[in-house]
């Protein structure tokens, strides 16, 4: 973890996402906050439209793209965002209604928005967004695209599959858990709720596994970097340019799929 602070924190900002592409790093989180670092320890506020929050980040090969919500707007709370460079950015409304998003991937050749009441929306060049079915209504979190699937999870125990980001297939499992986070990691798929943790290698058939030493915490997001699986619980801004990145004590690191070590 790498902190960097100009001045005490007067304000503190939840960051929900971080990717990294063409040599930056983006973070994005509540009321408009949009980060950049060229090395994740010196960051920089970017400017974005007000009344917005940001709950997801990607690269597609061409550009950056965000998920999020208006919440500036009571009926229409739909976003996407759009950036060349990760420093200016335009939103996108997505006429979902008061469906607010809480997650993106790409793959396949699209993108994939996931939110509430089961809400999934796809688009190939991030400004145009199409609904697809899922077929459930609870609220989904998290989405991620690896090894040819997506992978979208969400709460009472949802676990839906697509190789196309258009055509789904239920997976959910048998817990009232909400899962926040989803990766791929060294061959399996993993999903996470607080203790709950559960395996696949091919996202259709699953097996829970005991954790022992995983933190009873909520997962924003499940990261698998370099090797290691990171459990991502909070990401915190403070006082505009300093950013306490992959939360500091909230980040937990598991070599295994069973041993999950506190970072």
């Amino acid at each position: 973890t790498r902190r960097a602070e100009t001045s005490p924190p007067t304000a503190a900002q939840l960051l929900y996402d971080v990717t990294h592409a063409r040599g930056l790093f983006v973070a994005v989180g509540i009321n408009q906050t949009v980060l950049t670092s060229p090395d994740g320890e010196t960051w920089t506020r970017r400017t974005f439209p007000s009344g917005n929050s940001l709950t997801g980040v990607v690269h597609d090969g061409t550009r950056f793209v965000a998920s999020g919500y208006r919440f500036s707007n009571a009926t229409q709370k739909g976003l996407a965002a759009l950036s060349e460079d990760g420093l200016r950015w335009t939103t996108v409304n997505v006429d979902a209604g008061t469906v607010q998003f809480w997650g993106i991937a790409h793959g396949a050749g699209r993108l994939v928005m996931v939110g509430d009441a089961g809400a999934i929306y796809t688009s190939t060049d991030g400004s145009a967004w199409t609904p697809a079915s899922s077929g459930v209504t609870n609220a989904l979190r998290s989405v991620v695209h690896a090894d040819g699937l997506f992978v979208a999870t969400g709460d009472a125990g949802r676990v839906l599959v697509s190789t196309d980001g258009l055509n789904w297939a239920n997976r959910s499992l048998p817990v009232t858990s909400n899962f926040t986070g989803v990766a791929r990691h060294r061959g399996q798929w993993i999903v996470r709720a607080f203790t709950t943790v559960y395996t696949s290698a091919d996202g259709l058939s699953w097996s829970r596994v005991t954790a022992p030493t995983a933190s009873n915490l909520a997962t924003y997001r499940l990261r698998s970097v370099e090797g290691a699986l990171l459990a991502v619980f909070e990401l915190w801004l403070h006082s505009g340019l300093e950013c306490d990145c992959l939360g500091g004590d909230h980040v937990h690191q598991r070599a295994t799929l069973l041993t999950w070590e506190h970072r």
